[in-house]
């Protein structure tokens, strides 16, 4: 299984060829969580993850935070992570 997590709309870099509308909307952590726990209940060999969204590394916590987590919970499955 792999997810893409749309964790923020908002972004800091004014690309001119940018189409995206970008607001301060920002996924929260229980929402991370449950992605987590959903990929967990759903696959049982692999687990893939990616972050995205204006510019993901303006939630850079709540990557770390959801990293850690997948972590702890996905200790039987193969799993990765990228940013898109």
């Amino acid at each position: 299984m792999n997810l893409t997590l749309s964790i923020t709309e908002n972004c800091n870099m004014g690309c001119k060829y940018c189409f995206a509308t970008h607001t301060s909307s920002h996924m929260n952590e229980k929402i991370a969580f449950a992605a987590v726990d959903m990929a967990a209940a759903n696959s049982k060999k692999y687990c893939g993850f990616g972050f995205f969204g204006g510019e993901p590394m303006l939630e850079r916590e709540l990557i770390i935070k959801t990293v850690e987590y997948a972590k702890k919970e996905l200790r039987q499955q193969s799993f990765r992570f990228h940013s898109g």
